[in-house]
C-alpha cells in the first residue's frame, strides 16, 4: 500500500512539473517582487520611438538600435514602432511566420498585463547563430493604431542573469500616444 501511495505521489509530482511553462517561475517571482512598481519618473524615453521604459540596471540607452544595450553581455532591447496595425493583428499575421523563416523555435507565449494595466503578448524563442545558442523575448503591445515590438536578445548562457530583469523591465513599458 505504501508503495502504491508513493507511486501516485511521484506520478502527480512529475505530471505537474511537465505542465509548467518555462516562464512560470519568472512570473511567480514577479508576483512577490516589491520593487516592481510603476514610477513615471523612472521611465526613460527610447530614442526615435514613442515609448518609455524603466531600463534594467547596467543597460544603457542606444540611439543606433534604438533601444537598450548591456555593455558586458551584449544583450539588447531592440524597439520598433509599427503604425497602422494593432498589435493583436500584427501578432497573428507576421510574427509566427517570421520566426519560422529564421529557424527559431518558439518555446512559449503568454498574454501579460503591464504595470499601467495595458495588455501585451510575450514570446520566448530559441535560435542558433553558428555554435552559439541565443534566446529572444519578443514582446508586443500597443493600441488599435500602433504596435510596439521589442526584441530582447541574449546568449542562453546569460539566461539566469538577463531573463528576469528583462521581463521585469518590459512590464514597465508605456506607449506615448502622439
Amino acid at each position: 500500500m505504501k508503495l502504491i501511495l508513493l507511486f501516485i505521489l511521484l506520478t502527480n509530482s512529475m505530471l505537474s512539473s511537465f505542465g509548467q511553462k518555462l516562464l512560470d517561475s519568472v512570473f511567480q517571482k514577479l508576483e512577490t517582487d516589491t520593487t516592481l512598481t510603476f514610477q513615471e519618473n523612472e521611465l526613460k524615453k527610447i530614442p526615435k520611438i514613442n515609448t518609455k521604459i524603466k531600463p534594467p540596471e547596467n543597460f544603457v540607452i542606444s540611439e543606433e538600435i534604438p533601444g537598450l544595450v548591456h555593455p558586458i553581455s551584449s544583450s539588447t532591447f531592440e524597439f520598433q514602432e509599427i503604425f497602422g496595425i494593432p498589435y493583436v493583428m500584427f501578432n497573428e499575421a507576421i510574427l509566427k511566420e517570421d520566426y519560422k523563416k529564421q529557424n527559431g523555435t518558439l518555446l512559449e507565449s503568454r498574454e501579460v498585463k503591464l504595470l499601467n494595466e495595458t495588455m501585451g503578448i510575450l514570446y520566448l524563442f530559441e535560435y542558433k547563430i553558428e555554435d552559439r545558442v541565443y534566446e529572444r523575448l519578443t514582446f508586443l503591445t500597443g493600441d488599435y493604431n500602433t504596435t510596439i515590438w521589442v526584441n530582447v536578445s541574449f546568449l542562453q548562457s546569460y539566461k539566469n542573469k538577463i531573463e528576469y530583469i528583462a521581463i521585469k523591465s518590459l512590464l514597465t513599458i508605456q506607449h506615448i500616444k502622439i
